[in-house]
């Protein structure tokens, strides 16, 4: 079933979407300015059709991601995506030329809803060892639920490779979404600039905590997955109390 219809534009109003489509749990919901009229646009005089084509779109793409999750990447067709979205072959050619340009829609789309994740981290987690811990233990559960799904972005790359550079602009956007909202990470200079190194090593402890997330998701991890997350959580430990000026051994808040 397809989410509410949010006709927002600025920035402020996309994290808002996001924020709510969090909460509910919809995937449909993530902004995607593909399926949004132009920014330019009088919303005011949105017609029906106009209104009914971005319902469309939305509706194909959440068809794609279930198919592609279901059949692979290889098995479907174009009328298996149609028919699940409840509409004609001739109606998906009117949004997409093909299945690889609605696997890269699917793509940008999945981008930002995995990374919603990080949206529950926060300075009070980020010090204490125990409470890290059972943040990241969910964060890996919550990418085994939907392994099928992240594995949509990994087959995106090798159709563009120019889809790296979209993954490394998303994660971006989030550490700086991070670093606004938690500034004793000390992630942004006094005059709100990146600090160049700390934002690297925190990019860095960012996709060794993505790429256990996925490999433990299909157990293929080699040894225990628990020493994996155990080793992730010592680098977030670590950067949080080197941030504090605390010695990288001290405990804080357990």
């Amino acid at each position: 079933m397809v989410g509410k219809l949010e006709l927002a534009g600025s920035t402020s109003a996309e994290d808002a979407a996001e924020d709510a489509a969090e909460d509910a749990g919809a995937w449909e919901d993530v902004v995607d300015q593909s399926a949004m009229p132009p920014e330019s646009a009088d919303l005011a005089r949105l017609t029906k059709w106009d209104l009914r084509k971005i319902r469309t779109r939305r509706l194909i793409l959440h068809a794609g991601r279930e198919v592609f999750a279901e059949k692979g990447f290889d098995a479907p067709k174009v009328e298996d995506v149609a028919r699940t979205a409840g509409i004609s072959r001739a109606a998906f050619y009117l949004h997409f030329k093909s299945l690889d340009e609605l696997l890269g829609a699917i793509f940008h789309r999945e981008m930002r809803w995995q990374l919603r994740r990080y949206r529950t981290l926060n300075w009070d987690i980020l010090q204490s060892r125990r409470k890290l811990r059972g943040w990241l233990e969910r964060f890996c559960a919550s990418f085994r639920q939907e392994r099928h799904y992240v594995l949509i972005m990994y087959r995106a790359f090798s159709l563009d490779p120019a889809h790296m550079r979209t993954v490394y602009d998303e994660h971006d956007q989030m550490i700086m979404r991070l670093a606004r909202r938690i500034p004793q990470l000390r992630l942004l200079d006094g005059k709100g600039a990146r600090d160049p190194v700390r934002f690297a090593r925190f990019y860095a402890t960012v996709r060794l905590l993505e790429d256990v997330s996925l490999f433990t998701a299909f157990d293929s991890w080699i040894g225990p997955s628990e020493i994996a997350i155990d080793l992730v959580a010592e680098q977030f430990h670590s950067f949080a109390l080197e941030a504090a000026g605390l010695p990288v051994a001290q405990e804080v808040g357990a």
